[in-house]
């Protein structure tokens, strides 16, 4: 939805002119296709990885901008995972209780189009893919890596929230169909 992006760019203005060149590398380096992020992820999830100080600075960073960023306004959002458990730490079918609180202990990403969602949610990992549909609430700290990351990844439409994230859970639709 153009209308939602346009939004989106102006909400996040001053964080994308603000942003440092350290912290705009930081957002590539957390987008590259290598999957850095999944170390970055692990590391918040109380691990250890190779290449520690660079995670540290990537976190340092996407959390400097996380606090240069807020929304403006309520905006249902999606996020696609290959893995529930690795997202949340849950199975899916624990997510079917509705009325779950659950924290997402790593950085959340998330997109306002649904049909770039759909592509991420398409492969099966531990405890099961799922597609979540998430409102985020006006004042909500975030990143929109649009202006600020690769632009060969624009499309991505990606919108960042910090981690420990509490996700209500309200609905669950097991129909397979996405």
């Amino acid at each position: 939805d153009d209308g939602l992006v346009g939004r989106l760019d102006e909400m996040f203005a001053s964080q994308a002119a603000s942003a440092t060149e350290s912290e705009r590398a930081a957002v590539r380096r957390w987008q590259s296709t290598d999957r850095f992020y999944q170390l970055v992820q692990a590391v918040l999830r109380g691990g250890t990885v190779n290449y520690m100080s660079d995670v540290a600075d990537v976190i340092d960073a996407l959390n400097a901008l996380l606090a240069r960023g807020e929304l403006a306004e309520d905006l249902e959002l999606w996020r696609g995972v290959r893995s529930i458990r690795n997202t949340v730490g849950v199975s899916t079918e624990r997510m079917s209780l509705g009325g779950n609180e659950l924290r997402a202990p790593g950085f959340l990403s998330t997109t306002p189009m649904r049909s770039v969602a759909e592509g991420f949610a398409e492969t099966d990992g531990p405890g099961g893919g799922a597609l979540l549909c998430l409102t985020a609430p006006r004042g909500s700290r975030a990143i929109w890596v649009p202006p600020i990351g690769d632009p060969l990844m624009v499309e991505q439409f990606e919108l960042v929230f910090a981690p420990r994230r509490r996700i209500m859970i309200t609905d669950v639709d097991e129909s397979s169909e996405i």
